[in-house]
């Protein structure tokens, strides 16, 4: 066996007791890391030879970096999978409830109330085109919005 590992003089006696535990422990376990590979690529384990870094532990680095951007990356395109879930979910309900409707004023409702409730938009205001008076929701003439939205 070896001798125990020095640790800093600048750690507090706590640091001092947890390292020399830790230190205790893997000394009783030596092949702790065997059963335990995914704690490896966390580990910082220098190969210094005076000034000198050695390519095995910059490869490591470089690995370990993008091994957390990827990670990062991950999490952020999981994040984006569940709104793109959330999304299709919200949007299959509108869909079904226009299949579902029978007239045109069901449908103006149920736009509103799914823009409203589902989509959690503020305010919302369905303009109809249409030359002949609507009995539902708002509407204006063709030629009213072929005026206010021509250019578009």
């Amino acid at each position: 066996m070896t001798d125990k590992p020095q640790v800093p003089a600048q750690a507090s006696p706590i640091d001092s007791l947890e390292a020399a535990a830790v230190a205790a422990y893997l000394e009783a376990h030596p092949d702790f890391f065997v059963t335990h590979e995914e704690l490896l690529p966390a580990l910082r384990i220098p190969h210094q030879r005076g000034d000198t870094v050695s390519l095995v532990e910059r490869q490591m680095n470089i690995l370990r970096e993008r091994n957390i951007e990827m990670r990062h990356r991950l999490s952020h395109l999981m994040d984006v999978a569940r709104d793109n879930d959330r999304l299709f979910d919200k949007t299959r309900r509108l869909i079904l409830t226009l299949m579902d409707a029978n007239s045109l004023e069901e449908t103006v409702i149920a736009v509103e109330d799914s823009l409203r409730q589902d989509f959690q938009v503020p305010f919302v205001s369905l303009i109809l085109f249409s030359d002949n008076p609507m009995p539902v929701g708002r509407w204006v003439s063709g030629s009213e919005a072929q005026t206010a939205i021509g250019g578009l």
